[in-house]
């Protein structure tokens, strides 16, 4: 039995995977938010600071090991194994870009964009836990409307707008039949009353 003291709350659902234990930590007066790694033994491996709190998950590519983590501005972080931030994407939140209610492009966002304006300002929470299909597809929903698909080197691939805000993360399926083909569905759920199942091309 152990316990590990991380100065802050501890906001995110640990994700386990093979020798890594990692998790989210809420932003406070004093020190930002972190996404923290510790080993099995409940001692740290790495901790890496992020813009603004993490209430979600963190999910992993089990062929690469990469960690994506969102956080309540909007963004998702990736983060190798070694605890090294290879890119950032931002959703554009509630306001869009900049608090443009119009939305503009989210290719603006992304990816590893500087000095652009995410929701952060506008105090809102953002993108929901993330999932990863085969593939390395990335997954994840926001609460500017819109469904996510990014690649491996976070490039947005897709996106799908829904009516109104979303609140919960999107689930990731893949099956494949005796022939060997793969399919992938996302079912993400809306403030607009709907369900959503997105079949995904292979």
């Amino acid at each position: 039995v152990w316990r590990y003291q991380t100065g802050q709350e501890v906001t995110s659902r640990p994700l386990v995977q093979d020798v890594t234990i990692a998790f989210g930590t809420r932003a406070s007066s004093d020190d930002p938010a972190r996404i923290i790694a510790l080993k099995m033994d409940g001692s740290v491996r790495w901790e890496v600071e992020v813009s603004a709190s993490v209430e979600s998950e963190p999910a992993q590519d089990p062929d690469t090991g990469t960690l994506y983590v969102s956080t309540n501005d909007g963004k998702i972080f990736a983060v190798q194994a070694d605890g090294v931030v290879t890119w950032r994407y931002i959703t554009g939140g509630a306001g869009g870009v900049c608090g443009n209610n119009n939305k503009v492009s989210d290719f603006e966002g992304a990816p590893s964009a500087r000095g652009r304006c995410s929701f952060a300002e506008l105090n809102m929470h953002g993108a929901t836990s993330p999932c990863v299909l085969p593939g390395g597809l990335i997954v994840t929903t926001s609460q500017n409307k819109f469904v996510y698909g990014l690649g491996p080197d976070g490039a947005l691939k897709w996106k799908y707008p829904t009516g109104k805000r979303i609140r919960a993360p999107a689930l990731c399926l893949a099956s494949r039949d005796s022939f060997g083909v793969t399919s992938r569905v996302v079912y993400a759920p809306s403030n607009d009353r709907f369900l959503y199942s997105l079949a995904l091309p292979q």
